[in-house]
């Protein structure tokens, strides 16, 4: 398994994840299915190449996404949004690795993943 950033050349592999999360756990996300099945290309590229997002892979298939933005309610804070694993590969500790790739990606204190 592999993880990593996603840059613009993840788009189509995060747009796959995505929309595979929003299906799935359609409650789960502040978006849905069918308004994200209708961004243009354009849009994907924006997300991937962010910085903010990683991808679990296996190959060619991504397992599992996560992305950490500006807590909106704690200056310097960070949020955890958007996380979601193939249900196929729970419990197999990808959560756990898109996390700490996220802490090591962002220098995150320790405080923030303590508990």
């Amino acid at each position: 398994m592999d993880i990593r950033p996603t840059t613009a050349a993840d788009r189509r592999a995060y747009r796959d994840i995505r929309l595979r999360a929003l299906a799935d756990a359609p409650n789960a996300f502040r978006s849905t299915l069918e308004r994200e099945v209708a961004f243009d290309d354009s849009i994907w590229h924006d997300r991937a190449s962010s910085g903010n997002t990683v991808l679990a892979c296996d190959g060619d298939k991504a397992l599992g996404t996560a992305t950490l933005i500006d807590d909106r309610h704690e200056a310097g804070g960070k949020e955890v949004v958007a996380m979601w694993v193939d249900p196929d590969h729970r419990r197999a500790g990808v959560a756990s690795a898109l996390l700490e790739q996220l802490r090591g990606d962002v220098r995150v204190p320790d405080a923030l993943f303590a508990g």
